[in-house]
């Protein structure tokens, strides 16, 4: 590309994203900030015990701290932020002024005396199982039965209203939910939740905050034991002694860790989820800073053009979530197959097949075997989920040079890393072999500052790379976007792009119509921000429109800048 050409290019978003968003903000909406990353979320999930929306209040700005007063020994705690889970439950972040440190207490609903004993008496009878009624629940399956009864045992006991509904509540918590730490997962502030050993508190993880103690303990040892075992026995494996460490994947789509008594962790046994149900589609991301249009756009014109495609970054740093927010892209004519150890990658997709790997019982099952799997399902993207062995990096790669595209996720810190890792001990892959890995994604968790408490902690996509070839045995890597700390952007380099050149070359694209491209998607993108279309099945309804019709799609975006929340339905 010439100069002129280059410039036009890195002008097309200029302005980022949330400052184009922000002069004209709709209802609801707020800027990043300290307080706004703890603010609930715009796809606020339904309740759970209810099965009934849940409606944020106007104004979800934190109130000013309101001081409480001071508790046992002089100490006091401050409110920080209080917010509703669900219909029933409120959490509240608190300052505890004696400990010098932030907690999180989840307030549920309170049973009275009489209620307790109801709740043990009903309890007590859902359990039974009389052979008069096995037969209504092979017709209607056990947990309308057990929502029947429950009904019927409150009008035998007078039971209505609101002590019903906080019945319920701990009904649907304990025989279908996660039981003491269930609320916990319903909120959508909270990123992940763990416990460290016996007779610690549960520990929950908050944008702002980071890792925080919560007010949920277990009060025995048996009792945190048999809590993991139900956890990992809802993800359809089992922990003991003989096998004390399991990776599994909730119903939920949630990650589960556990370790089982001391055999692994000396404080006794321990567990840790990540919530599946953080992950956030494009517009999201570009809303809370972690992509700009521009550099969306151009991984949503490289997945288009079958690049494959590497997620890279710490631990928590966002990437499969990044992964999930590009896949959305992929249209449903394209089929898709994921292979993964444990469930993590979540698409909209209709056309994916979900490929696990399995390692105990007389046939284990592993990432190989799948690839081979699907290859015979003729997919035209494999997505291979966290990438820890040798053996997954080989069946990465491998899809790639059999001309699939994949994309996938790997811990590194940046790029030359990753393919320094990939091209030596333990993987060993040729640097010939890797050079067919055409983008590295670099994501990472960074410290911002933030206006009332000092600095927050966010997700910023550091930088995307490509490899440009292999020169004496060396892959040559190009950094083509690039995150600036100082102005909290990322932004594209005058680097030459050979990604982009590629694709321009296949396509038969001059460099004007190769600029109106990324312009264009850009665009797009700006508009799914601006309208807080949430959800990557929104986004990948944009990506079908902008395919079947691109210029009905910007014509409507034209005359519809501000629909104000979800359109995608609206779309033509």
């Amino acid at each position: 590309m010439n100069s002129l050409s280059r410039e036009q290019l890195l002008s097309v978003d200029d302005d980022d994203v949330r400052k184009t968003v922000m002069k004209d903000e709709p209802a609801g909406e707020t800027p990043l900030t300290a307080a706004g990353l703890l603010s609930v979320d715009d796809n606020v999930e339904a309740s759970v015990v209810r099965g009934e929306p849940v409606c944020p209040k106007p104004d979800e700005s934190p109130a000013p701290a309101e001081e409480l007063a001071p508790a046992e020994g002089g100490s006091a705690t401050e409110v920080i932020r209080s917010y509703p889970i669900g219909q029933l439950c409120t959490a509240q972040v608190l300052w505890d002024r004696s400990a010098g440190q932030y907690r999180y207490e989840l307030i549920e609903p309170r049973l009275a005396p009489g209620e307790k004993a109801a709740y043990e008496y009903i309890v007590k009878e859902l359990h039974k199982k009389p052979g008069s009624e096995l037969a209504l629940m092979r017709r209607i399956g056990g947990r309308e039965r057990i929502l029947r009864k429950f009904d019927q045992l409150c009008a035998a006991r007078g039971i209505r209203g609101e002590p019903r509904d906080r019945l319920l509540y701990y009904i649907e918590r304990d025989f279908w939910g996660y039981k003491k730490i269930h609320a916990l997962l319903q909120d959508r502030n909270v990123e992940d939740v763990s416990c460290n050993g016996y007779h610690q508190p549960v520990y929950v993880y908050l944008p702002e905050f980071e890792s925080i103690p919560s007010n949920i303990t277990f009060s025995t040892e048996e009792e945190l034991d048999d809590f993991v075992m139900y956890l990992v026995q809802r993800g359809g494996k089992s922990i003991s002694a003989a096998r004390p460490i399991q990776d599994v994947a909730l119903p939920d789509g949630s990650r589960l860790n556990a370790t089982m008594y001391r055999e692994v962790s000396s404080g006794g046994t321990t567990f840790s989820i990540r919530l599946a149900n953080r992950a956030r589609s494009a517009a999201e991301l570009m809303r809370h800073g972690t992509f700009s249009p521009e550099a969306l756009a151009f991984l949503w014109l490289a997945m288009e053009n079958r690049c494959s495609t590497a997620f890279i970054g710490g631990t928590a740093s966002g990437k499969t979530a990044a992964l999930n927010a590009v896949a959305a892209f992929i249209v449903d004519r394209n089929k898709v197959v994921t292979i993964e150890d444990t469930r993590e990658v979540r698409l909209s997709s209709r056309n994916w097949t979900a490929l696990v790997t399995r390692e105990t019982g007389e046939s284990p099952i592993t990432e190989f075997d799948l690839l081979v799997t699907a290859f015979r399902q003729r997919p035209e993207y494999v997505i291979v989920g966290e990438v820890r062995t040798p053996e997954g990096a080989r069946t990465a790669v491998h899809g790639i040079n059999s001309g699939h595209t994949v994309s996938m996720t790997f811990h590194a810190d940046s790029a030359a890393g990753f393919f320094n890792r990939l091209t030596h001990e333990p993987f060993n892959i040729s640097p010939y072999v890797a050079a067919s890995l055409s983008i590295c994604v670099t994501l990472s968790l960074v410290v911002l500052p933030s206006a009332g408490t000092g600095e927050t902690r966010a997700r910023r996509c550091l930088a995307i790379s490509e490899v440009a070839g292999v020169v004496d045995d060396k892959l040559q890597i190009n950094t083509v976007f690039e995150w600036d700390p100082v102005t909290d952007s990322i932004r594209m380099t005058p680097v030459r792009s050979a990604v982009l050149e590629k694709i321009r070359e296949y396509r038969g694209w001059t460099e004007e119509q190769l600029i109106g491209e990324i312009a264009e998607r850009a665009a797009v993108l700006q508009w799914l921000a601006r309208n807080s279309v949430s959800g990557d099945g929104g986004v990948r309804k944009v990506a079908e429109a902008f395919r079947r019709n691109r210029r009905r799609l910007l014509d409507y975006i034209a005359a519809h800048p501000r629909a104000g929340g979800d359109t995608s339905d609206a779309l033509p």
